[in-house]
């Protein structure tokens, strides 16, 4: 999938791989303006209808097998992550993010 089709927020890159990590500490992210804390970050749980267009499927296509796989697959912090935010800033390209 190209970045930027799935909604994201914020998309990070380099480092640790976040997929399958204990997040419960939170993330820190150091920005020009502040410092932000993301609280309650839990993995986001992929849906059908999110999957299929991962799959390139057609709306309203039968969940088979295959699309029961990719859920698995995207599941478990791959599809990505939802949290709290404390603090207010913009975040920028570049800008730092750190566990806990």
């Amino acid at each position: 999938m190209t970045d930027g089709v799935a909604g994201e927020t914020i998309m990070l890159s380099g480092g640790l791989a976040l997929r399958g990590r204990e997040l419960r500490a939170g993330l820190r992210i150091e920005t020009r303006d502040g410092v932000l804390e993301l609280t309650h970050v839990r993995p986001a749980t992929p849906c059908v209808e999110f999957t299929s267009h991962v799959l390139q499927r057609p709306r309203g296509s039968p969940v088979d097998e295959t699309v029961r796989a990719t859920l698995d697959v995207l599941d478990h912090g791959t599809r990505g992550f939802v949290a709290g935010i404390i603090g207010e800033a913009v975040v920028r390209s570049g800008d730092r993010v750190f566990l806990g």
